[in-house]
Parts: C-alpha cells; structure tokens; sequence
C-alpha cells in the first residue's frame, strides 16, 4: 500500500509538470558535470506560451516567473502592430487595431540578463477585423440629379461625391449607361463621384440601384434618380413664322409636367387674319394621341379640311411607332373630292438613348450632334441646343412639339447650321441664352425662305 501511495505521488507530478511553460537554454549546458548540489541556478518560466486577441485595440498581462536572474522582453515578429513592456513581474502585451480580415500573427520573447539562451516565446495572434462596406458611414445614400441642365452646363456638373470606407475588395454592380461613374471597384478609403451622362430624354424620372458587394461584407446601396427632362426647361409660349407674304402664329399651352397641350395656329396677311387650325395632345402611360384640324378656302372659293391624327406607342418613356391617319377633302363648284392615307413609322434607339433609325432609315450620331439620316447629311454650329426647342429633322416624320420632352430620345447637343440635303442654312439670333430667330436661307439662291420668331414663357 505505501509503494502504491509513493507512484501515485510519482504520477501527479508527471503530470502536472508540463503546466509550467518551459522556456528554452541552459545556463549550465557548456559546464561539466558537477556531482555537487547545483546553487543559484538561473529560471525563467511564463504564465502562457500563446494569447489570442480580438482585432481591436487590447492589452494583457503575463506573468513572468525568475529566479536567480533578471530579465528583458522584446518584439521579434509584428513589431508595426504589436507591443511588449516590462511590467514589474509581468510584461504587458499590447495590439493595435487590426483593420484587415485576415488573422495576424507575432511573437514576443522574454530572455534570462544571465543567460540569453534562456528565452520564453510567447505566440501572439490577433483575429482579422469584420468584413465592412460603407456609403457615407452608413449602409443606404440617396441623390437625386436634375433631368435637365441649365445652360451651358453639361452632366459632369453637377458631379456628386459618395464617400467609401471598407477593408475588404468590393465591386460596383448595377452600372446603367446614362451615368458616369468614376471607380467600379475598390478597396480602402474611397472617394466614390457619380454624375449623369446625359439628360433625361422622358418626362418621366429614371433610377439606378447601384450596389456595392464583396465577398464577406454586407452590401451597401446607392440609390440614383434623375428627375424628368422637363424639369427647369423653358417654354415657348408663341411662334411666328413668315413664308414670303403669309405669317403663321401658334400659341402653345402646357401640362404641369411642361408638355405641350394644346398648339393653336392662325393665318394671316395682308388683308385678313383666320383661324388654321389646332392641334391637342394627350398623354397617356403606353400611347399619345394628337389630333389636328385645319380648315380654310382659297381666293378662288375653293374650301378644303385637312385632318391628322397620331397614335404614338411608347416603351420605357420613348416612342417606338406611330400610326398617322391622314384625311383631306375640298369642295369647289359643287364639286368635292380629296384622300386618305394610313402611314406607320417605326423608331428605335441606341444603348445610350439616341434615335438609331426611322422605318428603317438609318441614323447617324458624332459627338452628340444627329449627323446624318439616310442620305441626309447635316452639320452643326457652336451654339447649345436650347431646352424646349422646337425643331424637326426632315426624314423622320417627328413632331417637333414632342422632342422637347425626350419622346424620341436624346436631343442634339448643338444646334443644326446647314442641311446638306436640302441644301439650306439656319442663322440664328441669341438674347440671354435663347435661340429668339431661326432664318433658313437656300443654298442655291441666297433667298430667305423661312423666318421663325420665338417668344419664350
């Protein structure tokens, strides 16, 4: 029984020794054997061999045991992030925040002053930071961009700045062609601009959901409107065009969203002023409907109507086709007569929101400025193309009052200086920034053909 007590003794001991952290050397491992008691014997011992810390910033005590000698600590791995002090019998181990995802690791070393083969490493990790994303130190950012620009401004002034922040590599998803952004991806502190590339072509306002995602990280949003293209748009209120002797004048009336109504034309001369017609829109969320009736007589006694009507179908704001229903009839001497007619367009569009052909009609576009249409080919002054301008290429049967409202698109950038084709000249006139005359002249014969007066709202 007492042999059996002696081993269990034993066995504890056994045991228990491996609970004391051993520290590496031997004060006397060059010496000879010394049959004698060993004296002043130099240890070191540490209360843990390894610590593990979270990523932010933290300190932590160990104790160091020695005997017989005294010691010094020192950083041998990660000194830029990490720190060690003697602290009395303790040496105090500091981190630094840690603003990576991934785990670090270093080592401190506390060595015998009698001895420095004698050491104790101390393994110190440090966990990698959450993974993060943020937009203006939050998850969500709005900003809203104006549909149109005042003038002599282009999208890139109206530039707006997001702030980024992030530890991790993040990508750019959801782009749309008509904004310009400066990074699709990045890392770190960021300074993220976002502007418009163009105005918008519809009435209507046009969004984008732009997400930052990475891997590990939850995503943020940057949600991008940019208003209707009417908005700070001028309006004309009246028309005057002369064609030799005879003066049209229309008088135009709006919708709260800028969209023409109502165009109510008269014509006069010399001797007399008559009603010539009037033309009304309605404006639905797939279709617009015009109408217009023209009634008059002849110095002869002739008396004709003229009636025309256009059902445009829209998709995503623009229009895609138009049905004209054309009727006219006179009466002369008890004679009548006259047609009709049912003629279908179709239109479609670029990437970039620009009319790409009419019916097939091919449409070309360098530097933002419509160049060409089929074999029409047209060239361009230095003056902006007015907002609410009315204006009608020949060869694409467009109404002139529903480009204003981006129904077919993306406006020229600059206004026309000749048609090729047709082989005429536009002068204009300019007072505070608006186009107030428009004369085409021929080509061929020098004449004025056309003047065009404009009175803005």
């Amino acid at each position: 029984m007492k042999t059996m007590k002696i081993w269990s003794i034993l066995l504890l001991t056994i045991i228990l020794l491996p609970l004391i952290v051993s520290c590496g050397g031997d004060s006397n491992s060059d010496s000879e054997p010394d049959s004698g008691p060993l004296v002043n014997k130099p240890t070191l011992s540490v209360e843990k061999a390894s610590i593990i810390f979270d990523s932010n910033n933290s300190s932590f005590d160990i104790i160091v045991t020695a005997e017989n000698t005294s010691w010094s600590v020192d950083v041998t791995k990660g000194s830029d992030w990490l720190s060690a002090n003697k602290n009395g019998t303790n040496v105090s181990i500091s981190t630094k925040e840690n603003p990576n995802t991934e785990d670090r690791e270093g080592t401190v070393v506390v060595t015998a002053a009698s001895d420095p083969k004698l050491s104790c490493s101390i393994i110190v990790t440090q966990k990698g930071a959450k993974a993060y994303i943020s937009v203006n130190e939050t998850n969500i950012a709005e900003h809203s961009f104006p549909g149109s620009f005042d003038y002599g401004k282009n999208g890139a002034d109206y530039k707006q700045a997001f702030k980024i922040k992030s530890n991790v590599q993040w990508t750019l998803l959801g782009m749309v062609e008509w904004l310009n952004v400066s990074a699709t991806s990045g890392n770190g502190d960021v300074e993220l601009s976002i502007y418009p590339t163009s105005e918008n072509p519809r009435p209507s306002p046009r969004t984008a959901e732009l997400s930052l995602s990475s891997n590990g990280a939850e995503s943020v949003t940057i949600y991008i409107t940019q208003l209707g293209g009417n908005q700070n748009q001028k309006l004309i209120a009246k028309l005057i065009e002369e064609e030799g002797s005879t003066i049209y004048e229309t008088v135009f009336s709006y919708d709260s969203q800028g969209r023409v109504v109502k165009a109510v034309k008269t014509e006069s001369s010399a001797t007399s002023t008559n009603s010539y017609g009037e033309r009304t829109y309605q404006y639905g969320e797939l279709t617009i409907i015009s109408k217009e009736v023209v009634e008059g007589s002849y110095s002869n006694g002739q008396t004709f109507k003229r009636s025309e009507s256009h059902s445009y179908s829209l998709e995503n704001g623009i229009i895609v086709k138009d049905v004209e229903i054309y009727s006219w009839s006179y009466s002369y001497n008890g004679i009548t007569g006259g047609n009709n007619s049912t003629t279908t367009s179709s239109y479609s569009y670029d990437s970039n929101g620009y009319l790409a052909s009419v019916s097939g009609t091919k449409i070309a576009w360098t530097g933002g400025n419509l160049t060409s249409i089929g074999e029409r080919e047209f060239t361009y002054t230095n003056i902006p193309w007015n907002k609410g301008m009315f204006f009608t290429f020949n060869g694409t049967n467009m109404d002139s009052c529903l480009w204003p409202s981006g129904y077919w698109g993306n406006t020229p950038k600059y206004m026309p200086s000749q048609d090729t084709y047709k082989k005429m000249t536009y002068n204009y006139e300019i007072s505070n920034g608006l186009i107030t005359k428009v004369t085409i002249t021929n080509n061929n014969t020098g004449d004025i053909t056309y003047i065009s007066t404009i009175v803005w709202e």
